[in-house]
């Protein structure tokens, strides 16, 4: 069960019952510094705005490299800490370019067909004749 579930489970016991904070937490087994612990949003609005410009400017780094240029740069940022950030902008969804040998033309759509046998194809994988 997830401490902040445990955290309710305790409130309803000191509401409904009246018990202190300390027989509550000990009944669910949650510790009391779990108990009144506060969250503190984390402010990185800075670092995520450097890493999507150097993401936008050089398409294909990665969250290592970003690192290294924010170092660079002199921000004191952990690694862990960009690669977080690189992956909750979603930068490491990037479509990147297609190998060489890939022909790199996108999908157009068929052409409407017009009149009658305008659009046909040819079968190459089966020859049908019995001598080949």
């Amino acid at each position: 069960m997830k401490p902040a579930r445990k955290r309710e489970l305790a409130n309803f016991l000191i509401d409904a019952y009246r018990v202190s904070i300390r027989r509550a937490t000990a009944v669910i087994q949650l510790r009391q510094a779990t108990y009144f612990y506060r969250a503190k949003p984390r402010d990185d609005r800075a670092e995520r705005q450097r890493i999507r410009e150097i993401a936008a400017t050089r398409i294909r780094y990665g969250a290592e490299r970003i690192h290294v240029l924010l170092r660079r740069e002199g921000w004191l940022i952990n690694h862990k800490k960009t690669y977080r950030i690189y992956c909750e902008e979603g930068l490491n969804l990037r479509s990147k370019r297609p190998r060489r040998r890939v022909a790199a033309a996108h999908r157009q759509e068929r052409p409407v067909v017009s009149t009658l046998n305008a659009c046909w194809s040819m079968d190459f994988v089966a020859d049908q004749l019995f001598n080949g």
